[in-house]
C-alpha cells in the first residue's frame, strides 16, 4: 500500500510543507504503508527551471500510488491538478480538512473528507488497505 502526500509547496515554509508530511509518514508506519514524499525533491525557488521534472515525476509517484492523501490548506493549482489527476487515474482520494465549505469541484472529486490525519489513515487502512 503506497500513499501520495498530496499538498501545497510553492511559496510555503519549510514547516507547512514538511511538518504535517513528517507526521503523515510516522502514522503510515504504524499502519505499516509506504510513503510518496514530493518534498525529498524540493524545488522551491527553482521551481521555474524545473517545472517539467516537478509535474512528470510527481505524476509517476501518483500513478504508483494507492491513494492521494490530500492536506487542503486552502486554494492551490498544483494540489488541485494532482486531485484531478488521481480522480481520473480512479484512485481514491482522503481530503484532511476541517472549516468552511469546500469548492463543488474539490468536494466532487475526493472520495472521502476527514478532519485530521489519523483519520485520514484510519479510514485509507480500514477502507483500501482492507484490514
Amino acid at each position: 500500500m503506497r500513499v501520495y502526500l498530496c499538498g501545497p509547496i510553492f511559496e510555503k515554509t519549510n514547516d507547512e510543507c514538511r511538518g504535517w508530511r513528517s507526521y503523515a509518514t510516522e502514522i503510515a508506519d504504524q499502519y505499516s504503508i509506504d510513503v510518496f514524499n514530493p518534498m525529498r525533491r524540493d524545488y522551491r525557488g527553482v521551481q521555474q527551471e524545473n517545472q517539467s521534472s516537478i509535474v512528470v515525476l510527481d505524476k509517476r509517484e501518483i500513478t504508483l500510488s494507492d491513494v492521494l492523501l490530500v492536506n487542503w490548506q486552502g486554494p492551490s493549482a498544483g494540489t488541485s491538478m494532482e486531485i484531478i489527476y488521481a480522480y481520473d487515474l480512479g484512485k481514491p482520494i482522503v481530503l484532511v480538512y476541517q472549516g468552511k465549505p469546500l469548492s463543488p469541484w474539490v468536494e466532487y472529486h475526493v472520495t472521502q473528507i476527514v478532519p485530521d490525519l489519523d483519520d485520514a489513515f484510519y479510514w485509507i487502512n480500514y477502507n483500501v488497505a482492507g484490514a
